[in-house]
């Protein structure tokens, strides 16, 4: 089996010691003979992975494609009074990336963002830029209703951590990442029905 992950800094283990959650799969999925590919670029949004995506999913063709996208799009950009990607824009981005998988007969997973601590996030350092719960659940909002649209499991991270998870106030530390690797492999690999 072969499992793709794509994503941003969170699946590609921002803030972890040991790689994050993508990699301790690949690190204990590969003795089970399943192969893990981390896609994860810290700063995608997900008109950033849609340009990629498409090369990336024939290139690796994976049984499995899991989308972990949407904290970069709910940024807020302070100056310009709205969020990086809107919510029309993302909504037709994780559609057509999920079109694609589903035309090659790829199962799909989607993941919800995770928490932040607004403390930090709100605004961040620099002061031009914020992310905020309320704003990432608008999000997960969307990408729950498209993965139910189209028949994808949609995988509900958004209550998983708590503030102390966190390394910096939006990626998750060690404790956290394990949570997410204990959690989504419990969903993927064993497809709990009850998401």
């Amino acid at each position: 089996m072969r499992i793709g992950v794509w994503g941003d800094s969170i699946v590609w283990g921002k803030g972890s010691t040991n790689g994050g959650w993508v990699d301790l799969w690949r690190r204990d999925l590969l003795k089970e003979g399943v192969e893990v590919y981390n896609m994860g670029i810290c700063g995608d949004n997900s008109d950033e992975l849609k340009a990629r995506f498409g090369i990336e999913l024939e290139s690796l063709m994976p049984d499995i494609c899991i989308l972990g996208i949407g904290t970069n799009d709910s940024q807020f950009v302070l100056e310009d009074n709205r969020c990086r990607v809107s919510l029309a824009d993302f909504r037709e981005n994780l559609r057509e990336m999920i079109n694609m998988c589903l035309s090659e007969n790829v199962r799909v997973f989607v993941l919800s963002t995770l928490i932040v601590d607004e403390n930090i996030t709100d605004p961040l350092p620099g002061g031009v830029k914020s992310y905020r719960n309320d704003l990432l659940r608008k999000y997960d909002f969307e990408s729950q209703k498209i993965a139910g649209e189209l028949g994808c499991k949609f995988v509900d991270l958004s209550s998983l951590l708590e503030l102390e998870d966190l390394s910096d106030g939006l990626h998750p530390n060690d404790v956290g990442y394990k949570k997410i690797y204990d959690f989504v492999r419990e969903r993927v690999l064993f497809r709990d029905e009850n998401l």
